[in-house]
Parts: C-alpha cells; sequence; structure tokens
C-alpha cells in the first residue's frame, strides 16, 4: 500500500512538506492508523505528529507506530516513572511518542497546540525536564542524524 500523502486542503500539508523537505524519507502510516490511535487515547493529535506519523512512522527506538504501541508506550513510561520511585506523575493530557532502551522516554502535552513542546524523562531523573520548544524541532534533529 502507498504511503499516505496530503492533498492541499489537509490542515497537516505544510508540516508535511517542511518534514519531506528536511529530507526525512517517506515510508509512513496511514490516516486511518492516526484515527485508531486518536480513538484509543480519546484525545487529537497535533498537525505536526499527524504530519510525522503520514512521512516517517520510525526514526529509530520505539516509538509509536499505531494504536496498541500508542498504548504500549504510554503505559512503559508511567512503569518506567514508577520503577524508579519518581514522584512525578504523567498527566493525563500527556502523549508519550517515543522511547528508548526503556530508560528514556519523550511525550507532549495533548493542549491543542499545533506543534507542541516536547518533554524527556531519563531514568532517574526527579522529573521531566522541557527538551525542545516545538514537536517539529525534535524531527529537525532526528531528520539532520539521517542526513
Amino acid at each position: 500500500m502507498d504511503s499516505y500523502s496530503p492533498d492541499e486542503n489537509d490542515p497537516c500539508k505544510n508540516y508535511f512538506d517542511k518534514f519531506v523537505q528536511w529530507g526525512l524519507p517517506v515510508r509512513g502510516g496511514i490516516p486511518g492508523q492516526l484515527a485508531e490511535i486518536e480513538k484509543a487515547i480519546c484525545q487529537e493529535l497535533p498537525l505536526a505528529f499527524k504530519a510525522y506519523f503520514y512521512i516517517h512512522q520510525s526514526v529509530k527506538g520505539e516509538e509509536v507506530t499505531d494504536a496498541k504501541s500508542a498504548l504500549e508506550l504510554q503505559a512503559g513510561a508511567r512503569e518506567l516513572l514508577q520503577g524508579s520511585g519518581s514522584e512525578f506523575h504523567l498527566p493525563t493530557s500527556s502523549f508519550v511518542f517515543a522511547a528508548y532502551e526503556g530508560c528514556l522516554f519523550f511525550y507532549f502535552l495533548l493542549d491543542g497546540t499545533e506543534d507542541p513542546p516536547i518533554f524527556r524523562y531519563f531514568d532517574g531523573d526527579a522529573i521531566p525536564k522541557p527538551y525542545m520548544g516545538s514537536f517539529s524541532a525534535w524531527v529537525y534533529m532526528e531528520a539532520e542524524k539521517l542526513l
């Protein structure tokens, strides 16, 4: 099946075009998979994340690829926090989109922002730390690694 490409009326098109211009290879998700993820988490995802999902779906490590993986990443992040003894609890409005080696995860808040800031939690941290000012900045950094 061919990967998704947005039409001119798709609100993700600007992000999609920007990410492709940055060099991300288009091999991404299907729009129906995004609808399943949003249904599973009972919230709408930001436009920048949707565009990234359409394009790439996975750079490295564990990233959201479907509704099942979305729920697994959310649960894994909560388990990491609990196992590390952290008093921090992920807000219900958080969405973990990537985790690496069971000791690091990245998330953003589902607050209606098109391109939300990214937070990072590393095992042993007292609380997550701001990591990138926007999801697009994280995508750009990942794209740079591919070049």
